[in-house]
């Protein structure tokens, strides 16, 4: 009798311990006290959202309204002087380029020396890198607020070069399920971030049906796509339909 009570204590113990463990895992990380300046409309700063959804992590959040530049808040202004976003402050490290702070982030707060999202294998990391890169090169100016706005996208020279650069996106995708290999990482986030936002500007990627594919994989498998990225978007397309409507009924 005395024995069974025994194992059916421990047994319970098990059980506890392993329920605490589940609700604790399940929790978000938060870091109150590390600032991250940010506008939806910007993709880089939802390829960092992007990352703290897959992270499970929680930071102070301050959005940044770059049409509004004389009115932007003296602390952005203070640690930034270039006025640009994302900019990342963690404790007296300050981070103005997304892909520093996406890769800060994994590194610091992943949980793990070897993260899946930027792993240490050089080979690995080295495609995590181009894709990182890549996307800064040839998509990311080219979603410049500015540049939507003014239609630049729309000129047959910019839009010679996007599709140079879908072409080769295309051909990594042919051979891999994601960007950098067989495994998600943030060269997805930074690249995902670019790309969706050609739905803005109604950009048709119709001959690309790897990315299309990569995309749709993207929105179901992402944490936190609708909410760091999706919402960007559509708040983005509708500030754009507002403006050309005002545009139009000016002239």
């Amino acid at each position: 009798m005395t024995s069974t009570l025994i194992k059916y204590n421990v047994i319970l113990i098990v059980l506890c311990i392993g329920i605490t463990l589940i609700h604790n895992s399940s929790e978000a990380t938060v870091k109150k006290e590390v600032n991250l300046y940010y506008d939806p409309f910007n993709p880089q700063c939802r390829s960092v959202l992007l990352t703290l959804g897959a992270l499970d992590l929680e930071l102070n959040l301050k959005r940044i309204y770059l049409f509004h530049s004389e009115q932007l808040p003296e602390d952005f202004r203070n640690i930034n002087s270039l006025h640009t976003l994302p900019v990342m402050q963690d404790g007296d490290l300050v981070l103005s380029e997304s892909n520093a702070i996406i890769v800060h982030l994994v590194r610091k707060y992943g949980g793990q020396d070897d993260h899946p999202l930027y792993p240490n294998n050089p080979k690995i990391q080295a495609k995590v890198n181009q894709g990182l890169h890549f996307n800064n090169s040839y998509f990311s100016q080219a979603f410049e607020i500015p540049h939507i706005f003014r239609g630049i996208l729309k000129t047959a020279e910019v839009e010679d070069k996007i599709h140079e650069a879908l072409n080769f996106l295309e051909e990594i995708l042919e051979k891999s399920t994601w960007t950098a290999g067989n495994t998600i990482t943030v060269a997805d986030f930074a690249l995902v971030a670019s790309i969706s936002t050609f739905e803005v500007v109604d950009f048709n990627l119709g001959n690309y049906q790897q990315i299309q594919n990569w995309l749709s994989k993207c929105k179901t498998t992402m944490a936190s796509y609708d909410t760091a990225n999706q919402e960007g978007i559509y708040e983005l397309k509708s500030l754009l339909e507002s403006k050309n409507g005002f545009q139009n009924k000016s002239k």
